[in-house]
């Protein structure tokens, strides 16, 4: 997902916003910004082309072999039997999960459970909150904190994001969906192969088929 951060981390002159830019923004790139400020179609369009960018990256992390760490981790988050951290899940989460007396995970065998505990580690709260909001965090583009503008428009792709995954799930018929639902089944089908299997978890074999599926 670095090269669609980055190419808004490296234009400052970039304006996704349907709003003006800031007047010292302006006074501050002068000319070259009038260049780049676009109509709202334009923006719209811009912003469409980020977030097809970012979706087409996350496709592209199933095409290739899921470390076995991984697996084992996102099967045992989605496992039964699991106690998450206090104030960790929110009110609506925790109404899509079903609890035991003790407050552990149970009955988490099913598509729509996998996908809310899925999502909303990965991308509710690595992928969005700090790819692409903070990627400086994230050690892209470097350690210093951008410019205003470029702040604004990671923050209206973030959104963005963000309101896709809420209509993901629970898997509306939206268009626009159809690549992130498939990285979402791929990922579900290989996680439980590997849970289901007693050998290596993410052979080769079923990375192979995840990057067919995800295509």
């Amino acid at each position: 997902m670095r090269l669609p951060v980055l190419s808004i981390l490296q234009d400052p002159t970039l304006v996704l916003s349907m709003r003006a830019p800031e007047t010292s923004l302006k006074k501050k790139f002068g000319s070259l910004l009038a260049r780049k400020q676009a109509s709202a179609p334009e923006s719209i369009l811009q912003l469409k082309v980020r977030i097809k960018g970012l979706v087409d990256a996350l496709v592209k992390t199933t095409e290739k072999p899921i470390p076995k760490a991984i697996l084992q981790f996102l099967a045992k988050l989605t496992s039964d039997g699991v106690y998450f951290p206090p104030n960790y899940l929110s009110a609506t989460e925790r109404v899509g999960l079903e609890f035991n007396a003790l407050g552990a995970t149970r009955n988490m065998a099913t598509d729509a459970r996998f996908d809310l505990v899925v999502v909303g580690f990965v991308l509710g709260r690595v992928v969005v909150p700090y790819v692409v909001l903070q990627p400086w965090t994230s050690g892209i583009g470097g350690r210093a904190r951008p410019h205003k503008q470029v702040e604004a428009n990671l923050k209206l792709v973030a959104t963005s994001l963000y309101v896709l995954c809420t209509r993901l799930v629970p898997l509306l018929p939206e268009p626009g969906l159809e690549r992130m639902r498939s990285w979402l089944e791929a990922l579900r089908r290989v996680v439980a192969a590997s849970t289901a299997s007693s050998g290596t978890l993410g052979s080769a074999a079923s990375t192979a088929s995840l990057g067919q599926d995800a295509s």
